[in-house]
């Protein structure tokens, strides 16, 4: 079998970002306005899946979820260990870096549009927390009931504070609305993602985390 052109290498590398791209909602400076929907499992289940994720990795600077999350060794988590125990500054920050951070994926309805298409919401520990202040408060209740559940409006602004690499780190706030989107007969379990299933199939192998240490280019 002949070795793919380069062209047809970055064409699949493109759809692979595009598909990416419709599948998580992101959201825009300003105010946002979102419905977080029940679990996919059915009821009763919890309606968000946690996966510790390693960002810029090697020198193509990608995004690998953590090995550990399948109870496997995680080359990334590895080398981190080993620049721990270095003497130098610049490896004990790069090993701070290349530790997991943790990440709370839910099923989302962007704009309380009830016939819109259901997108993947991927959030930190700290603003799932201000979810959970709503669900677990007196008065609120379970955001995600098809026909009780309540909307949210999630405002995206700058602190003036940059990152290593240059990009504005942003503050997300959450406010309950009162509102409520019906999601109707329409939405059905079919209609939701199966988180769980998301993360199993862009599971990268040990090998595979190793060459991307290594600057190695994988195809997926």
């Amino acid at each position: 079998m002949a070795e793919d052109s380069l062209i047809d290498r970055m064409r699949r590398k493109k759809q692979q970002i595009d598909d990416a791209r419709g599948l998580y909602w992101k959201p825009q400076k300003g105010e946002n306005y979102v419905r977080v929907l029940p679990s996919y499992e059915g009821p009763n289940m919890d309606f968000h899946i946690e996966v510790p994720v390693h960002y810029r990795v090697g020198p193509n600077r990608r995004t690998v979820t953590c090995l550990a999350f399948w109870g496997d060794v995680c080359p990334v988590c590895q080398r981190a260990e080993r620049l721990e125990e270095s003497t130098s500054v610049d490896d004990q920050n790069l090993a701070s870096s290349m530790m997991p951070k943790m990440r709370i994926l839910t099923n989302v309805l962007p704009n309380n549009d009830p016939e819109g298409t259901v997108k993947i919401w991927s959030v930190s520990p700290n603003v799932f927390s201000d979810l959970l202040s709503y669900y677990t408060g007196t008065g609120w209740g379970d955001f995600t009931h098809p026909k009780t559940g309540y909307n949210f409006t999630v405002t995206l602004k700058d602190t003036g504070r940059k990152m290593p690499d240059g990009n504005m780190v942003s503050e997300t706030e959450i406010r309950g609305d009162r509102e409520s989107t019906v999601l109707g007969k329409k939405m059905t379990r079919k209609d939701l993602h199966n988180l769980q299933g998301i993360i199993d199939r862009n599971r990268y192998t040990r090998q595979e985390v190793i060459a991307i240490l290594r600057g190695e280019e994988v195809d997926r």
